[in-house]
């Protein structure tokens, strides 16, 4: 499990403002890993405007450790930067071929959420996450 450090932005605190490109993890205002489209996919490739794609990436803070609690600081760093070069470049990239990808950054419920026995503390990390993306 990755052990993060304690450098950059790591209150919990800090709610997103989805107004800023900084608290998104893909945008098609800004350039990111899912614009990572393979070049021979891109001949020809005409985007449908007609609909977007809302993706949601799976939690990256899994570390057993919780070094922020049981969610992740939307700012952290190393946490972004995981999101960035896992999901929405192998996941969300696809989606990039024929829609805009629009993916918010969210303070993540730790992966252990889901199998403690603390349940009061797990649905207060995910309805914290929910909220995020919900707004």
């Amino acid at each position: 499990m990755p052990a993060y450090k304690k450098a950059g932005s790591n209150d919990v605190n800090i709610q997103p403002d989805y107004n800023s490109l900084t608290f998104w993890a893909a945008h098609p205002a800004k350039n990111d890993p899912s614009d990572s489209v393979p070049s021979f996919l891109r001949i020809n490739n005409m985007i449908d405007t007609s609909a977007d794609v809302f993706f949601i990436y799976p939690t990256i803070y899994t570390d057993q450790a919780k070094p922020f609690g049981w969610n992740a600081p939307i700012l952290q760093p190393e946490i972004n930067a995981s999101t960035d070069y896992s999901s929405i470049l192998y996941q969300a990239s696809i989606f990039n071929f024929t829609q805009h990808v629009y993916a918010p950054r969210y303070r993540q419920a730790n992966l252990n959420a889901y199998y403690t026995t603390d349940t009061a503390g797990a649905m207060k990390a995910f309805r914290l996450a929910y909220t995020d993306v919900k707004n």
